[in-house]
């Protein structure tokens, strides 16, 4: 139903183009109500003949590069979805050419916001030869990827750095962004829901560098290649740049750390169902933060050191004597390791000189209260809740005679105290001191 649904709403988005389209969808229609079971010979010639429609003269157009060019892109759970267009000076759009994918199991774990920068790309990437050189419109129904990807804003370097590299790929292209609702998605959403259950053999995966799709031009597949690796290994130059050994040593000594090498697998080829040893789970819950940029580990972002360079790492850091802090701060921004800031925060434990200019904390003389002579000389006061049934109590207990008054209030206010304070001066006179 959900598929039919998706389908139907390609019909409604098209029928405005093709005067048409509203005689077709009848047998369609019939299907989307509770007491429809199956579907008939009405339903399928029905389908043909929309299907016949959307791939003719009616709607699709050879491109032109004189007209407005527009692409659309949408992400679902399991599949992207791209359509390129014409906008023509009637102010009708006719498609020049669809195209969809599904994604792979690293794909599906990404965030939405993830995919939907991945539907972009891909659809940038699929109509290149239409595209790059062109001003064209790109259009997203996800509006916080118009703070990434348009031409005037930007993120942090150091942050969402799969949404960052991307967004360095498409500064390659002349386009401005645009936010349209689901609803005017079109055929975008409907492609990116209704591709095969079946995978391609390894898409091109931005993220991990891969090979790109099999394309008729081999040589403007490897210059498409080209131009990913270098745009995601230049943000790994910059990073290694920051941190305090080179990119040979991480790989070297990655390649040597078994458990890093482990995960490595595991973010190229999969992760299981269940892990081996219990002491990997750190690495997969951050997996959708973690990918192999030229056979270094990256998470969120940040280069991971291999054990063995640990050490090294954390000397350089501490040469100044920053403290705790300033060390974490700067370390965090760069690198990652799990339990970096139990590290770092051992580290300066051990050093002596830190401990000697460590400022140390004034140590305070303990006091009792002094004794009193009378009753309501000093009462304590406090409050208890809220409880399970929404109520506070205002205690006051007499210092003297441990007398206690407990007064029952729906809330903590000033009033509501006053109130409590007013009933004790009625019956015991005002306490001479009081204690909180």
């Amino acid at each position: 139903v959900k598929e039919l649904k998706s389908f139907m709403g390609t019909i409604n988005y098209y029928g405005r183009f093709v005067s048409e389209m509203h005689k077709y969808r009848g047998p369609l229609d019939k299907l989307l109500k509770r007491s429809e079971v199956g579907v008939g010979q009405d339903q399928e010639k029905a389908f043909q003949s929309v299907k016949k429609v959307l791939n003719s003269d009616l709607m699709l157009t050879h491109f032109d590069p004189e007209l407005e060019i527009i692409v659309t892109a949408d992400a679902s759970n399991y599949g992207v979805g791209a359509v390129i267009s014409h906008k023509f000076p009637n102010g009708k759009e006719k498609v020049i050419e669809y195209a969809s994918k599904s994604l792979n199991d690293a794909e599906k774990n990404y965030s939405q916001i993830e995919k939907e920068g991945l539907a972009l790309v891909f659809a940038v990437q699929k109509f290149h030869k239409m595209l790059f050189g062109r001003k064209f419109i790109l259009r997203t129904d996800h509006k916080p990827l118009l703070a990434i990807f348009g031409k005037n804003k930007g993120i942090k370097v150091f942050s969402a750095s799969r949404l960052q590299r991307w967004a360095l790929l498409l500064t390659n292209y002349d386009f401005k962004i645009e936010f349209v609702s689901t609803n005017q998605m079109g055929m975008a959403d409907t492609l990116s829901r209704l591709i095969s259950e079946k995978s391609e053999l390894e898409d091109k995966v931005i993220a991990l560098v891969a090979k790109s799709e099999n394309c008729s031009d081999e040589d403007s597949s490897d210059e498409d290649s080209l131009l990913v690796e270098e745009s995601v290994k230049y943000v790994l130059n910059i990073m290694l740049d920051e941190v305090p050994v080179n990119a040979e040593q991480v790989k070297s000594e990655t390649e040597n750390d078994s458990e890093l090498k482990m995960i490595k697998q595991f973010i190229k080829n999969g992760w299981p169902k269940v892990l081996s040893d219990p002491a990997l789970s750190i690495w997969s819950n951050r997996r959708q933060n973690l990918e192999v940029i030229d056979e270094c580990i990256m998470c969120s972002g940040k280069i991971v050191i291999p054990k063995a360079l640990r050490k090294s790492v954390l000397k350089v850091l501490h040469e100044t004597h920053p403290g705790s802090a300033k060390m974490k701060g700067v370390a965090r921004e760069y690198m990652y390791w799990p339990n970096i800031g139990r590290d770092i925060d051992d580290w300066v434990a051990n050093c002596i000189m830190c401990q000697a200019a460590a400022k140390r904390p004034i140590k305070s003389e303990l006091r009792p209260w002094p004794n009193t002579n009378r009753n309501w000389e000093r009462v304590h006061i406090d409050f208890a809740g809220p409880c399970k049934d929404g109520k506070v109590y205002f205690i006051v207990i007499d210092a003297h005679s441990k007398w206690p008054e407990v007064f029952e209030n729906m809330t903590t206010s000033a009033k509501d105290v006053i109130k409590c304070f007013e009933w004790l001066g009625t019956h015991y006179g005002y306490p001479e001191n009081n204690s909180v």
